[in-house]
């Protein structure tokens, strides 16, 4: 039967399987506590560096700044290594959860507890993390591919604009690679291949937003309006 208590002025409804699944929710949070400031500030001492001018340069197809476009250890010290880094990292503490989360949903099917909501939330989790690992996972490795052909892209590039006779190629003058006889074959990076890697850095962000962007996040901002403007708003658990 469902408890009812009345908190300022308003009646919440309270049901007992829905106290002892946020009790098991709050127990997994408080299980790895430094995570929070973790998750806040590893981000944030990771961005100062690249921000100085020589790491960063406008994309030539995008028009956006990006670190280690053409330096290929700027690359692999700001962008590359940091990417790799905090993938590994979460994808143990994700494995870490769900073993957490299976734990608990074997100790309350053992106290009779209905497993529903858990198992629910174990599905969105599960969801979420498949669509945001695989794209980071693309996308690291577009990078890996990326700072191993960097040095070949380029001498082609420069290769094929020393030979040009067309604007803006002639005015710039540039120098043709030394050593490097016209005939060798050199490979070039393929258009797909920028695609690919600006779809997978897109599509982290996207996946976030689905996840944030929920009911409760709408009725959180409703609740924040309404008491903004004065009004009395009810609050449910």
């Amino acid at each position: 039967m469902p408890l009812r208590c009345l908190r300022n002025n308003s009646m919440v409804s309270v049901d007992k399987d829905h106290l002892m699944f946020s009790r098991n929710i709050k127990s997994i949070t408080l299980t790895f506590p430094p995570t929070v400031p973790v998750a806040s500030e590893a981000p944030s001492l990771s961005l100062t560096p690249p921000l100085t001018p020589p790491p960063s340069a406008g994309d030539v197809m995008t028009g956006v700044c990006f670190v280690g476009l053409w330096n290929v250890r700027a690359l692999q010290g700001f962008v590359l290594a940091p990417l790799f880094f905090y993938l590994v990292l979460g994808t143990a503490f994700l494995l870490t959860g769900f073993v957490s989360l299976f734990r608990i949903r074997t100790i309350m099917k053992h106290d009779g507890t209905k497993t529903d909501k858990l198992e629910r939330f174990m599905v969105r989790i599960g969801v979420f993390s498949v669509l945001y690992t695989v794209p980071a996972t693309v996308l690291v490795a577009c990078l890996f591919y990326e700072q191993a052909r960097h040095d070949e892209w380029m001498v082609a590039w420069q290769r094929e604009k020393c030979a040009s006779r067309e604007e803006p190629w002639v005015t710039y003058n540039i120098n043709c690679p030394p050593g490097v006889d016209r005939d060798t074959p050199l490979a070039k990076p393929d258009f797909i291949f920028f695609m690919v890697k600006y779809l997978s850095t897109l599509v982290v962000g996207i996946t976030s937003g689905f996840w944030v962007w929920s009911g409760k996040t709408l009725a959180v901002w409703k609740n924040c309006y309404n008491r903004c403007l004065g009004r009395r708003t009810e609050s449910y658990v």
